[in-house]
């Protein structure tokens, strides 16, 4: 393919994505944007309606704390034991199995 080919075709190629993006936007009617608008508005205030409403839901959750202050729950004993720190996995966990693995 000639270069002079090539220019024209890439000169087309140009032009028609210029047309068609002009003629998608001068379709665009102000009225059929702000119909979504409020569309999406309307739907925006629902779900935030929805969230308000369990909030205030989760607002009337009350916890009763007085069970950690209770006698019998002060005297259970912890019977965890410390976690000693070993080396776990590879340096470099992306190398092959079997690899030596060399650090820089």
């Amino acid at each position: 393919m000639s270069s002079s080919l090539k220019n024209i075709t890439t000169l087309l190629i140009v032009v028609t994505i210029g047309f068609v993006g002009y003629y998608i936007f001068v379709q665009n009617n102000p009225e059929d944007i702000s119909t979504d608008n409020e569309f999406l508005q309307q739907d925006m205030y629902a779900r935030t309606q929805s969230f308000i409403d369990y909030r205030t839901s989760l607002e009337k959750v009350a916890i009763d704390t007085s069970v950690f202050e209770n006698p019998l729950f002060v005297s259970y004993r912890n019977f965890t034991e410390p976690v000693n720190a070993q080396a776990v996995g590879r340096s470099n966990p992306f190398a092959e199995v079997g690899a030596s693995v060399t650090t820089e």
